[in-house]
């Protein structure tokens, strides 16, 4: 029995294959409707023929020395100790042993497709293990370190337990493949922490995405094609799903379609006598299906029909080849004002002091300036941390990185959190991301909530051998709009540039040497100025460059007659340091170079234009005004504050005109935690109020101030104020509230990148997280 029960987050996009019927048809004046999703909770019935058929899983256990037998599929290929490692059975269980790491490899040649979403799961003991971590080769390689998965967390206290290693997670480093392009051995690896260490396993098993220890069907899943991510479920081939359903007005079902295994099929979608069908290859990318519901009886019990089956009819009886269904979900045309068009484009590592658009001397953002000019514009915005992974959780999350907790390269946004695409999901929105930077994926929880989602290898940047994105993201992100015309679309837009390397096009490079107002020139005692100007040169080139993409996007929004309808929204999630105060690139101080982030909202007609905010803000914050903006309610748990009505001008003093005191009283909190490697290590807080930022350090597990700055005299935090007796009740009242922010947070300790697989570590290094 298939149990195809989907997350109410979960759903999808799609290619309408189908025009969407505009509302109001008939005479007299149209009434407003909009289309949003209704149902992502489908319970799809499996009504298949039964008919015997080989499971896909197999488990070896261990009868004799060394001898393995495949307890669900016969005999298998054996697993065999590697060099330096001693292997006996007792009691029916396989202990390794040995002077160095314990080694255990195969199933040589046997056929493990992570298309297939194999998993390995393990049920061992560990004794005097300090990790563990798995490795593998393909045909004709040997064993790398560039081809592994390390730091799985065990218990090494002797202690039985199940572990689940779902294989699509290996990859390679440079040169090296991943497992996608084939497993041909696989390599267990457990580091000793004693003479005595010793690794007992009881069983192992090869699983399908259809099994998994207790013997359930793995659904629901979250599905991989091409790097592009949906949650679903996965059917064998060939399949018989039905699906009970009232219609209730106008609908339609969305369905995403790939296959995986050797061979080709076809699923064909019927509701009454309307038919949608596909043929899905090896291969291919996601297809998408959509079937009008208009032939179902409104009101009364009927089922919609899914059938799978092989393309050819050779192919009939191959149980190696399965289906994913990507999320499907019903939408209703419901009456009431549509629900807008969202993008959200995050421009990585732009520090808003590098832009025109505050003051910068030479041009490098003349479309943003244009932007502001039709919409709203923050004065200074800040990221509440100087990098991506936790900026990104609290800007998705409306919840600091104390309450968040996501600080360190080991730790994610947890799923009980409420994000920002998952409130926009369950109000109706198709929910979709673009992603190019790791910290802002799967790996940090970021994919949470989102119906597509688009890890940087779907961008072709396993590594950052160009951090120009912004044009790759912005091909696909022209197929999403044309893909959704007319439906609530919801956009993460998340392009690397202008993070380090500095690799500006050549043209955009050639304008800003020619730019009239010339070059900046270092701070006076600037220790390295030939630096600065090369890093700067480069830095603003690919500014520039964003720029022109930006310019480009809106003119196809025009083209599209989308410009009116969109909320657009622009910023970064952090800035860049260029040598001030002895600090070179982010995630080295919470200075404003570091902080301070452009943030522009365009939505003609709802927002006034050319409005600039001089108020406290920070990224926490947008997530809650967002959605007040979009007239939808805020999570209670979430920190950060709805400011939406003085975005709109309801609010009390639209246009500053309230005393400055007043307006900046709201605390803003700032948090960094180093690695152990940096120049900088430990914690680091701070707080800003009515225009003073104090900042501290974690010292014995005592919360110390470290400066205090006045940024309304001192905008360039140069003149430490901290030893100024006048100001001590000052101190005292920030350092106050920096106590109480922190009180009840998780104490979070692994900021370094022990256990990071391969290919991650060495991203990092590149893109200068790690030394």
């Amino acid at each position: 029995m298939i149990r195809a029960m989907f997350r109410c987050r979960s759903a999808i996009h799609l290619l309408p294959l189908l025009l969407l019927a505009p509302a109001g048809c008939g005479s007299g004046e149209p009434e407003e409707a909009r289309w949003a999703v209704v149902a992502r909770q489908l319970p799809w019935q499996d009504a298949t023929t039964p008919s015997p058929s080989r499971p896909l899983a197999t488990t070896w256990r261990w009868d004799g020395p060394g001898v393995p037998a495949g307890a669900e599929s016969g005999a298998a290929a054996a697993w065999k100790p590697g060099p330096g490692t001693t292997a006996t059975v007792r009691d029916g269980r396989l202990v390794l042993s040995g002077d160095g790491p314990l080694l255990l490899r195969g199933p040589q040649a046997f056929d493990v497709d992570p298309e297939l979403h194999h998993s390995l799961a393990l049920r061992f003991a560990a004794t005097d293990i300090g990790g563990m971590g798995v490795a593998w080769r393909a045909e004709g390689e040997d064993f790398a370190d560039e081809r592994r998965l390390a730091g799985l967390p065990i218990q090494a206290d002797g202690t039985f337990a199940d572990h689940l290693q779902p294989l699509d997670a290996l990859r390679g480093v440079g040169d090296a493949n991943d497992a996608a392009a084939g497993v041909h051995e696989l390599e267990l690896r457990w580091w000793p922490s004693s003479e005595d260490a010793e690794v007992v396993i009881e069983s192992l098993a090869l699983l399908s995405i259809f099994d998994d220890p207790g013997g359930r069907a793995f659904t629901p899943a979250r599905l991989r094609r091409g790097w592009v991510e949906r949650e679903g479920l996965a059917a064998r081939v060939p399949a018989r799903l039905k699906l009970p359903h009232r219609r209730r007005g106008e609908e339609r079902l969305r369905l995403g379609v790939a296959v995986a295994g050797g061979h080709a099929a076809r699923v064909t979608l019927t509701a009454g006598g309307t038919l949608a069908q596909v043929t899905a290859r090896p291969g291919d990318a996601w297809h998408e299906l959509e079937l009008d519901l208009a032939q179902l009886p409104e009101g009364a019990g009927a089922e919609i029909e899914l059938t799978i089956e092989p393309a050819h009819a050779a192919d009939h009886g191959d149980l190696a080849t399965a289906v994913l269904l990507g999320s499907p979900m019903i939408l209703r045309r419901q009456p009431g004002p549509p629900l807008p068009p969202v993008i959200l484009y995050v421009e990585d590592t732009l520090g808003a002091g590098h832009l025109s658009l505050h003051g910068y001397g030479p041009t490098t953002d003349p479309f943003l300036v244009e932007l502001a000019a039709q919409g709203v514009t923050v004065e200074r915005a800040r990221a509440p941390s100087p990098w991506t992974r936790p900026s990104m959780s609290s800007l998705l999350t409306g919840r600091t990185p104390l309450g968040h907790g996501n600080r360190s390269h080991r730790r994610r946004v947890p799923d009980a959190l409420a994000t920002l695409p998952e409130v926009l999901a369950d109000a109706g929105w198709i929910t979709v991301s673009l992603v190019t930077n790791y910290h802002a994926g799967r790996w940090a929880g970021l994919h949470q909530g989102f119906d597509l989602h688009h890890e940087p290898e779907a961008f072709g940047l396993p590594l950052p051998g160009d951090t120009r994105t912004a044009g790759r993201i912005h091909a696909r992100l022209l197929e999403l709009l044309d893909a959704h015309e007319g439906l609530p679309l919801f956009v993460l837009a998340h392009a690397l540039d202008p993070h380090a390397p500095y690799q500006p096009g050549s043209d955009d490079l050639f304008a800003m040497v020619r730019d009239p107002a010339g070059r900046p020139r270092p701070p006076a005692g600037h220790a390295d100025p030939d630096r600065f100007r090369e890093a700067t040169l480069g830095y603003d080139a690919e500014i520039a460059g964003v720029d022109g993409w930006l310019r480009a996007l809106d003119g196809e929004l025009a083209r599209r007659g989308m410009a009116d309808e969109t909320l657009l929204v622009f910023t970064s999630d952090h800035g860049e340091a260029f040598g001030e105060y002895g600090r070179w690139g982010h995630h080295q101080s919470l200075r404003d170079t570091e902080l301070w982030v452009p943030l522009v909202l365009r939505w003609p007609g709802r927002l006034p234009a050319g409005r600039r905010l001089d108020l406290p803000f920070s990224l926490t914050d947008l997530a809650p005004t967002l959605l007040g903006l979009l007239g939808q309610p805020v999570p209670a748990a979430w920190e950060g504050h709805d400011l939406s009505a003085r975005f709109t001008a309801r609010g009390p003093d639209p246009d500053g005109t309230e005393p400055s005191a007043a307006r900046h009283s709201r605390p803003i909190f700032l948090d960094a935690l180093y690695n152990p490697d940096q120049d900088q290590h430990g914690e680091e807080s701070g707080v800003i109020q009515g225009g003073f930022k104090l900042l501290a350090r974690l010292e014995d597990d005592a919360l110390r101030p470290a400066a205090l700055y006045d940024l309304a005299t001192d905008p360039g935090e140069i003149h430490d104020l901290l030893g100024d007796a006048g100001q001590a009740t000052r101190v005292a009242g920030l350092l106050d509230l920096l106590r109480q922010a922190r009180a009840g947070s998780p104490a979070i300790q692994d900021g370094d990148a022990a256990g990071l697989d391969p290919a991650l570590a060495e991203w990092m290094r590149q893109m200068g997280y790690l030394r």
